[in-house]
This record gives structure tokens, C-alpha cells and sequence, in this order.
């Protein structure tokens, strides 16, 4: 099927505009602290991404262009992976793991501050079976 000359550049910057989404999508999953610990975690990760980015390119594609992949449009995914890799990552990287360290320390506070009641209650539960434990012991000598 021959494309007009606009509809062409539209599916160049479509999918250039996919690589991008791509390349930010894949920086939020590297920057997190799970990704970090364990190589099989993140191999599992890397996996899990591009077959769900596999997936996204193949929708598009049938969406946009009725399945059909023109060698333009695997170029367009790649100029925008690498264009967002040389111009935002760094950027992102920064933004995301100043994001992921105030989120930590929120969750913390916020864990710490349901548990502060529950820590109370068991203080004397704690005083309490330690006295009833400390009586049992000396009954049966």
C-alpha cells in the first residue's frame, strides 16, 4: 500500500514518540532500589519490559499503520530511544531518584506512625507475660 509523504512522517514521529515513552519507562523501572539488589531481579525486570514494550510497539503499529512495520518506523523507535538516552535520562535519573528517596522516607514516617499505637498497646502486654512466664517457672520448681 503506497502512504502519502504525511502520513509517513507522522508514523516516523509516532514512533520516534514510542521509543521515547519507552526510554523514560525504562528509566523508572532502572532507577528503583530493587532493580539495584539482585541480578536475577533485574534480568527478570529487562525481560518483563520488553516483552510489555514488544507488546506496545506491536499495538501501535496495528493501530497506526494496520500491522504493517516499514523500516522507518523501527528507525523512528530507535532515534527516539536514543535521543531521550542523550538528552533526558541523565535529567530524569536525578529527578526520579530524589522522587524515590522523599517516597521512602514518607512511607517510613507513615509506617512508623501506624505502628507507634500498636507499640504502645504491647509494652505492657510484653511486662505482662514476662511476669506470667517468670511465675510459671518458679511454680514448677
Amino acid at each position: 500500500m503506497i502512504l502519502s509523504m504525511t502520513f509517513q512522517c507522522r508514523l516516523f514521529f509516532i514512533s520516534a514518540a514510542l521509543g521515547a515513552a519507552g526510554g523514560f519507562i525504562y528509566t523508572v523501572i532502572s532507577c528503583t532500589d530493587i532493580y539495584r539488589r539482585r541480578k536475577i531481579i533485574r534480568y527478570a525486570l529487562d525481560m518483563i519490559y520488553w516483552l510489555m514494550f514488544a507488546m506496545a510497539v506491536f499495538l501501535c503499529m496495528l493501530c497506526v499503520n494496520r500491522g504493517e512495520i516499514r523500516p522507518f518506523s523501527i528507525l523512528g523507535i530507535a532515534l527516539g530511544m536514543i535521543i531521550y538516552h542523550m538528552t533526558l535520562d541523565r535529567y530524569m535519573r536525578n529527578i526520579l531518584t530524589f522522587i524515590y528517596k522523599i517516597a521512602s522516607k514518607l512511607l517510613s514516617t507513615l509506617i512508623e506512625i501506624v505502628l507507634t499505637p500498636i507499640k504502645l498497646l504491647m509494652f505492657p502486654l510484653k511486662k505482662i507475660l514476662f511476669n506470667v512466664k517468670k511465675l510459671a517457672k518458679s511454680s514448677k520448681v
